[in-house]
């Protein structure tokens, strides 16, 4: 299985929007993947940007983080696209009370 994790040590206990900036070209079968930030989880069936230098930004979901301090992120493939899992760029946990501003 292809998965990727990184240890968060500014995370407050809080509810986050969960933004990825990613690329992966089209093909009959999408990639779905499961990102987790601690106990808190997501699954996502991604959309092809068209190539895999085409990133653009999506909100994927939200997750409720219920602890101070430090959290594992991971980013799971549930399944793999025809072209491969994506090429990810960034991952960003945005404090759900501070959107739009």
């Amino acid at each position: 299985k292809d998965y990727v994790t990184w240890k968060v040590n500014a995370v407050k206990a809080r509810k986050y929007n969960v933004e990825m900036e990613y690329a992966v070209p089209g093909g009959d079968k999408k990639t779905i993947i499961e990102l987790s930030v601690g106990a808190a989880s997501l699954i996502k069936e991604i959309e092809p940007t068209g190539a895999w230098s085409a990133f653009k930004t999506e909100k994927i979901g939200s997750v409720d983080v219920k602890v101070n301090g430090s959290v594992t992120i991971s980013l799971k493939a549930k399944q793999m696209g025809s072209a491969g899992v994506l090429n990810l760029r960034s991952i960003k946990l945005v404090p759900e009370e501070i959107v739009g501003n």
